[in-house]
């Protein structure tokens, strides 16, 4: 048994992939394949199909135990989730081309990797079809996708037959049909099916972070569980019809379902920040996938020659570039000064990664030639053009600031004589006409100019022109007092 199958390089420079071709055989038939050497681009390469799945929680190690095909006559092991998706997907009659990852990327070659990664989007974009493996299943899953494939036959039949009633229309009225003969004929079925499908949805394939582009960029697809199937845009209407809640994550992926975008948040902002913070609760078995899996989705960061993926960098590195593009829209020139982010920083909203950015400058700018000072004018300016726009949140920006040493927590419901240590600020942004803030390089500070009708804290009245002050941080003296809050606030004439 050969420990690692022999790659051969691929060619880096064009859209060169890997895809496995099946061969056709039976149920008990050892499962038969070889690697061909083709291209994401599918007016170029070999057609295939392109499988989205979860790796079942075990990295990429060929281990004693596993279950394994045979690939150009070399074994190679797989986790059991991925094999059983194999020997589901084969077929008896003809051979299957498919495009899966582990498999058809060299996983131990980190440039290959990067290389693969980046075009990642375009794989997906490129399949025939993309098949949507949760698991072998049981009678529950079977009977559920059986029905959905039902309901959406019959709604696409009757819209072929000149019917002019919206698809999704006829797949509630054809579901409120079979739901009513189930209760009539006292079988019961359905209110069963009902949670099955809330069971599906917790299933950990909607919880892994890969999937996210995998899905949005399928040109169609299919959701799988065992032998049965089902279209994915019919699959991602029936929480609604059937009347299961679903949380905000996994609605968020159903949103982005082929053939099912249309009208969904999908069609508004996908900057990089913006899926960063939608999608925070996704799961990764390296870190700073959770930033790679979204690029090929955003609108923003989308262009391999500007944001790629790249495993050779350091963790601490990667999350710096991010932040900095979050910010600046660009690609971060080693040379300037960039505080250290987490991976939680980042997932955050833009606006919190703006107050990081800020707070850890304000803490390092020294004299008057100190490089950190022009990063705070820069995201001053920046902020001075979001904050008019809408693009940043004057609480997400502050708060962060708030965790200065030194520095007080207030919000509206705090202690009335400031005495707080309340974990979050609040203010009614709902209030402010406009906000412009500048850094006093004289007293190294910022400066935000709010033009509203504030009351906060509710210590002090807060009116129009109203000027709020960060500490400034050097000497203990000039730290604000408890009375005050974490600004000082002074009017301006």
């Amino acid at each position: 048994m050969a420990v690692y199958y022999p790659y051969a390089p691929l060619n880096l420079i064009e859209s060169s992939i890997r895809v496995l071709r099946i061969q056709k055989g039976w149920w008990p038939d050892t499962i038969i394949c070889q690697l061909c050497e083709s291209y994401a681009d599918h007016d170029k390469g070999i057609p295939y199909q392109a499988l989205s799945y979860t790796w079942g929680g075990t990295q990429y190690r060929p281990r004693r135990g596993l279950p394994s095909v045979l690939v150009d006559g070399h074994e190679i092991p797989l986790t059991g989730n991925l094999y059983w998706a194999l020997r589901h997907i084969r077929k008896s009659d003809q051979d299957v081309v498919l495009w899966v990852d582990a498999i058809c990327i060299n996983q131990r070659d980190p440039v290959e990797k990067g290389h693969q990664v980046k075009l990642m989007g375009h794989v997906y974009k490129g399949a025939e079809e993309v098949i949507i493996w949760l698991g072998r299943g049981d009678d529950r899953t079977g009977s559920l996708l059986d029905l959905i494939d039902w309901v959406d036959c019959r709604a696409t039949e009757t819209q072929a037959m000149g019917n002019k009633e919206h698809w999704a229309g006829l797949c509630r009225r054809f579901l409120e049909q079979r739901w009513k003969a189930s209760l009539t004929e006292s079988k019961g079925d359905l209110p069963q099916l009902k949670q099955t499908l809330a069971e599906v949805l917790a299933q950990p394939w909607f919880r892994r972070v890969w999937i996210l582009q995998e899905v949005a960029n399928a040109r169609t697809a299919r959701i799988q569980y065992g032998l049965h199937s089902c279209a994915a845009r019919a699959f991602a209407l029936m929480p609604q019809l059937f009347g299961v809640r679903t949380n905000t994550h996994v609605q968020a992926i159903l949103d982005i379902m082929p053939r099912f975008r249309k009208g969904t948040w999908w069609s508004k902002v996908r900057r990089l920040d913006v899926l960063l913070h939608k999608f925070a609760a996704s799961e990764a078995l390296i870190p700073r996938d959770k930033i790679y899996a979204m690029l090929s989705m955003s609108t923003d960061a989308c262009d391999p020659d500007i944001f790629y993926p790249c495993y050779r960098k350091p963790d601490d590195q990667v999350y710096r570039d991010t932040g900095f593009f979050m910010l600046f829209g660009k690609t971060r020139d080693p040379t300037v000064p960039f505080p250290r982010l987490e991976l939680s920083d980042l997932l955050g909203t833009k606006s919190r990664v703006a107050g990081h950015v800020l707070a850890a400058a304000l803490q390092k700018v020294g004299g008057p030639r100190c490089p950190w000072r022009s990063l705070i004018s820069n995201i001053v300016l920046i902020l001075n053009n979001g904050i008019e726009r809408k693009d940043f949140k004057l609480n997400g920006v502050l708060a962060p600031l708030a965790k200065m040493p030194g520095c007080w927590y207030c919000d509206r419901d705090s202690d009335r004589k400031g005495l707080c240590t309340v974990h979050r600020i609040v203010l009614p942004e709902e209030k402010v006409d406009h906000v412009a803030v500048s850094f006093d390089q004289v007293e190294d500070r910022l400066v935000f100019m709010v033009v509203g009708n504030l009351f906060w804290p509710p210590t002090m009245p807060v009116g129009p022109n109203t000027v709020l002050k960060c500490p400034r941080l050097h000497g203990e003296d000039e730290y604000l007092s408890p009375v005050s809050s974490v600004f000082s606030l002074s009017s301006v004439p």
